[in-house]
């Protein structure tokens, strides 16, 4: 029997996740206005679970996100991990790809230590426990102190103090993303959008010119914008 090629870093990781982003579309392709889904933050966040799921739990989250016993997702994710850290570093911040979890816990919940481990090593995160039923307000606050450190002050309020009041766990992963254009957008003009309604309104279009890859998906023409990352 042929021995099959091992995966290169992230290739479940990023299969699953876009699978995930599909059924994510789908589930809420009937919702009106605009929406911003992250699906690697969901799917970090899930695997947090995953790493702790036996039995029906866990065939059941490896149908959400599209998993199999054989896949080494957590393996991947802290590849990906590191691939992010030394990127940052080897462009001296130029390019920053900041990836945090955390499992936040009511105190009423006990954690296998080794649970706890595997958390850490796979995903650099956390177990916190909270009085999130006795002191939701204090609880809220904590939550948002740590995304708001991990995002450099990005998003300051992501907790709701009633949203905790019955809660046992909150999953929680922040991405902070900053990175300059290879080629930058150097101006903007009025332009007409068409919506999906068919209604077109006037907007303002950011404008660049340069050589770009294009290509052909599905029908849709999608362009490749790069980062300078200063390794190129």
């Amino acid at each position: 029997a042929a021995a099959l090629p091992p995966e290169e870093p992230a290739g479940v990781l990023g299969k699953s996740s876009s699978q995930l982003f599909v059924d994510l579309y789908k589930a809420g392709s009937g919702r009106e206005g605009n929406y911003l889904v992250s699906p690697y933050s969901i799917f970090s966040g899930l695997s947090l679970l995953h790493l702790g799921a036996n039995g029906s739990t866990l065939d059941s989250l490896n149908s959400l996100l599209h998993l199999n016993e054989s896949n080494n997702v957590h393996e991947e994710a802290r590849s990906l991990l590191d691939i992010f850290n030394s990127l940052t570093i080897t462009t001296n911040n130029s390019f920053t790809f900041l990836s945090s979890n955390n499992v936040f816990l009511d105190e009423s919940v006990s954690v296998k230590d080794s649970y706890a481990e595997k958390v850490k090593c796979f995903y650099e995160s956390n177990v916190t426990s909270l009085q999130m039923r006795r002191n939701p307000e204090e609880s809220a606050e904590e939550i948002n102190r740590w995304v708001e450190e991990r995002t450099r002050g990005k998003i300051q309020k992501l907790v709701q103090s009633s949203s905790l009041r019955n809660a046992q766990a909150v999953l929680v992963n922040s991405l902070y993303f900053e990175a300059p254009w290879a080629l930058p957008f150097k101006y903007t003009r009025k332009a007409n959008f068409s919506q999906e309604s068919g209604e077109v309104m006037e907007v303002d279009m950011m404008l660049l010119e340069g050589r770009l890859s294009t290509g052909l998906v599905d029908g849709v023409r999608v362009v490749q914008l790069d980062y300078n990352t200063c390794l190129k």
